[in-house]
């Protein structure tokens, strides 16, 4: 019954991946969102994963889908 917070309030938590997947997910994720991003920030997360949060643009892009 424990519900998760999001990670940040202007980001959305696209998960922990592998150094070597880090472009596909990130074509992916740039694809499906359009030109509603903002910013990316890729940390690393522990041992070889990287942690991607993508931060979208404030209500002013159109959706494509």
């Amino acid at each position: 019954m424990s519900e998760q917070a999001p990670a940040t309030p202007e980001g959305e938590d696209a998960g922990d991946y592998p150094l070597y997947l880090i472009p596909q997910v990130l074509s992916r994720e740039i694809h499906a969102r359009g030109g509603t991003i903002s910013a990316i920030e890729i940390r690393r997360a522990g041992r070889h994963n990287y942690r991607i949060t993508i931060s979208n643009a404030g209500g002013g892009g159109a959706s494509t889908r």
